[in-house]
């Protein structure tokens, strides 16, 4: 669902990023310079989120 979190987004890639061999896959750098992926994205959405980078203290 649309939501305004998507405003702080400031760099989204999309691809194959994990072992499924499917383009699923998103990495969103954020504005607070948090690096997320959200792995194996479906119709129902992009189900979990896997922090990369964690902002700095």
């Amino acid at each position: 669902m649309p939501n305004r979190l998507w405003t702080h987004a400031t760099i989204l890639g999309a691809g194959d990023y994990t072992d499924n061999r499917h383009p699923d896959d998103f990495l969103v750098r954020w504005s607070d310079g948090e690096v997320s992926m959200y792995p194996d994205a479906d119709e129902t959405g992009l189900n979990r989120e896997i922090t990369l980078v964690y902002p700095p203290a």
